[in-house]
Parts: C-alpha cells; sequence; structure tokens
C-alpha cells in the first residue's frame, strides 16, 4: 500500500461524475470506518489502477435511505 494512494485508490465524489466534489480517496486494505453520505441521489465511485500490481481490486455495498437516517 502507498500512503498516498498514488497507484490504486477508489475515490468517491458527491455527484454524477468525477468533476463533482470529491468525498473521498481510499486505498489499501482499510475500510473506512465513518459513513460515506452525499447531498443529492447521486454519487460517483471511480476506481482507479496501474498495471505494476494486479491483485483482487475492491469490493464495495451501498444503501439507500430516504431522509436523515443515521
Amino acid at each position: 500500500m502507498h500512503s498516498n494512494c498514488d497507484y490504486d485508490y477508489v475515490a468517491i465524489y458527491d455527484g454524477p461524475d468525477v468533476n463533482s466534489n470529491l468525498i473521498g480517496r481510499y486505498c489499501g486494505t482499510t475500510i473506512p470506518t465513518e459513513l460515506i453520505r452525499t447531498t443529492s441521489n447521486t454519487m460517483t465511485v471511480n476506481f482507479v489502477t496501474d498495471s505494476s500490481v494486479q491483485l483482487d481490486g475492491f469490493t464495495g455495498a451501498y444503501e439507500t435511505t430516504y431522509g436523515n437516517k443515521t
């Protein structure tokens, strides 16, 4: 794992594309502990990788909610 996520990472954006506000950039084997929420009904998940090492990729799950569910 590279501490700056320079090689492989998942970037999550608050909106319909990668020009939207960046929520976070995640890499390595650490799972984010906080809930990841958007301000609308659209989120973009962008998996960025290079060809230096080939492993499993990533997994993710999501839940849709209405309102201010905690």
